[in-house]
């Protein structure tokens, strides 16, 4: 299978967020194809570094708020950042 969305990440930057499975191949995988549009709202719950979220923002056109871990509490934060493309 292609990847052309998480292709547009820098390596690095992947290789540093990613915790376990690659979150973003299966993101990708998972919508190929499905109809949603651009401003549909994600929550992202156990989220860890919130790199998949930045992939929904950035290449689908989402609105993700992404649950990070602060220590031992859980914080709820708006990403609504459009990442540069690289």
């Amino acid at each position: 299978m292609e990847f052309p969305k998480i292709n547009r990440f820098d390596i690095e930057t992947v290789r540093s967020k990613i915790m376990g499975p690659n979150t973003l191949k299966l993101t990708e995988e998972l919508l190929e194809g499905e109809p949603l549009p651009p401003g549909s709202v994600v929550l992202d719950l156990g989220s860890g570094s919130g790199i998949s979220s930045g992939l929904l923002a950035r290449e689908y056109g989402f609105v993700t708020y992404a649950a990070v871990q602060a220590g031992a509490l859980d914080y709820l934060i708006t990403i609504k950042v459009v990442l540069r493309r690289s």
